[in-house]
């Protein structure tokens, strides 16, 4: 939040805002005051929605360019910390796995979260 400098009154535009760590930067954003855009395709709009985005872009539609850099610091790594204690910031989990069956859940696609695997 410190090094991408979000805050109140801030426009954060996230790409695959549906995906594992996308999901998480939806939340992230909404709790530092910004606005969030959210780049995904029309079947996960609800979902990026009840994340918190307040815009979502179809980008199967909508061509966007640009690329957004961060980089993990410690201010920002206990910014997220704060996050998770408070309880404002929760992880999708799309489905899980085995371990034994990696392989299939590579292959999973999921619209929404991560495919966990379980020991």
């Amino acid at each position: 939040m410190d090094t991408a400098h979000v805050a109140e009154g801030s426009r954060v535009l996230i790409t695959a805002p549906a995906g594992g760590a996308g999901h998480l930067a939806v939340q992230i954003a909404k709790a530092s005051g910004a606005s969030v855009i959210g780049m995904t395709v029309p079947d996960a709009e609800g979902h990026v929605r009840s994340l918190g985005a307040d815009e979502v872009i179809d980008y199967t539609t909508t061509e966007f360019a640009g690329r957004l850099f961060v980089e993990a610091d410690r201010l920002g790594l206990t910014a997220l910390a704060t996050l998770v204690t408070a309880g404002k910031l929760r992880r999708t989990i799309a489905a899980t796995c085995p371990l034994e069956h990696a392989g299939e859940a590579q292959s999973y696609r999921a619209i929404s979260g991560k495919v966990v695997l379980t020991l």
